[in-house]
């Protein structure tokens, strides 16, 4: 039995996307999405000018109010000074008056007597005041506490009194005041270790009874004689 020839198959046709609605419409999404990126990527230039200038604008504001803060900063630390400063000067002012007193003597228990407004104390002395360097007689500056709180140096005004004698251990004279009246004073360091004479003129603190000072005489006073010699001129060989 004879076969008839078969017809040769034809292979799988190519299809056709303009013939398909779903084809054309992806395409045309997808020329729109290429035509959005060719914009952006067209526009970033403009994009980074723009962040750019931005970014400049707010450098900008930052260093301004940094400039700001520093001087805000720097105002309230001088306000907190001059605060301070006044406070200091308030606590100044109210605190109480300062004594004086002239220094006497001093003790192992770091105690000293003093002389003040005609009384003799015996009172504590600061720590930041040595009481090895005190000297007879040196002025002290006292607290409210009648505590020596400072030293001074030596009295400078006075009466001025003449040297008669000095005493039997050295830190006291007789002297003689304006009206010859006899008196009894305690000498300063100052004068105990310089050579006196009698004679001399002596610089008087009254309320202390001490004396600080040698006051020089002038030339013509040391010219002349103290006293008129019992003499006549026979006895001088006139």
């Amino acid at each position: 039995m004879a076969h008839e020839p078969r017809e040769p198959q034809s292979g799988p046709r190519s299809h056709d996307y303009s013939s398909d609605p779903d084809a054309r419409r992806r395409t045309a999404f997808l020329e729109q999405e290429l035509e959005l990126l060719r914009a952006k990527v067209a526009e970033s230039p403009r994009h980074m000018r723009l962040l750019e200038d931005r970014l400049a604008e707010a450098q900008a504001r930052v260093a301004a109010l940094n400039d700001r803060n520093e001087r805000l900063a720097e105002t309230l630390r001088e306000a907190r000074d001059q605060m301070v400063s006044l406070k200091e000067e308030i606590d100044r002012l109210a605190q109480p008056p300062s004594g004086y007193g002239v220094f006497l003597e001093a003790y192992e228990d770091g105690t000293v007597d003093i002389f003040t407004s005609g009384r003799k104390l015996r009172v504590a002395v600061s720590p930041e005041v040595a009481v090895e360097a005190l000297t007879h007689g040196q002025e002290v500056m006292l607290n409210e506490a009648m505590n020596v709180v400072a030293a001074r140096g030596n009295e400078r005004a006075g009466d001025v009194v003449m040297l008669k004698e000095i005493l039997e251990g050295g830190d006291r004279a007789l002297v003689l005041g304006h009206t010859d009246e006899e008196r009894v004073v305690h000498l300063a360091d100052v004068l105990r270790n310089n050579p006196l004479r009698v004679g001399d003129s002596l610089l008087l603190e009254t309320r202390s009874s001490y004396a600080y000072e040698r006051i020089p005489k002038s030339e013509v006073e040391e010219l002349i004689l103290e006293e008129v010699p019992d003499l006549d001129y026979t006895d001088i060989g006139g």
